[in-house]
């Protein structure tokens, strides 16, 4: 709940930097209407996480694939759930340079909240990873794959 909090109030830090920007700045190229709809999607489902939480992983098991490759597969999908970023809050480099860049210039604490964000998110995807994982090995079982 609290890392909640803290990605909404630093949402909110960032917009209000962003309102306040100077007005004779030059305006950015034109962007593609159909990339403003799926940016306004992908920013609406997020929120929709951070709100309600990430729903019930669903995952099919396929059938139509050999078995070194259900293999190669759930081997990847493993690889990605293992995580190499730092674990404690404190030891993460970017937290220490946005406390650096924070005594200078105030707006480096709006990154502070970000690695709780970014471990949040990460966390919210594991369980659909689980299941993806499982359906291979179900597929494998199925398959009989590894059996002598």
């Amino acid at each position: 709940m609290c890392i909640r909090v803290l990605s909404v109030l630093a949402a909110l830090c960032l917009l209000t930097t962003a309102v306040h920007a100077d007005p004779s700045a030059p305006l950015l190229p034109a962007v593609n209407r159909e990339q403003v709809k799926q940016f306004v999607r992908e920013r609406g489902r997020d929120a929709r996480e951070l709100t309600l939480g990430t729903p019930a992983p669903q995952s099919i098991a396929p059938t139509d694939i050999d078995c070194t490759e259900l293999y190669h597969r759930r081997i990847a999908l493993m690889r990605r759930q293992v995580d190499y970023g730092p674990t404690d809050y404190f030891s993460d480099p970017r937290v220490g340079a946005s406390l650096f860049i924070g005594a200078v210039w105030t707006p480096g604490f709006y990154y502070l909240p970000f690695h709780a964000l970014q471990r949040f998110q990460k966390e919210q995807h594991r369980p659909q990873q689980q299941a993806d994982i499982d359906a291979l090995r179900t597929a494998s079982a199925a398959q009989r794959c590894f059996e002598h």
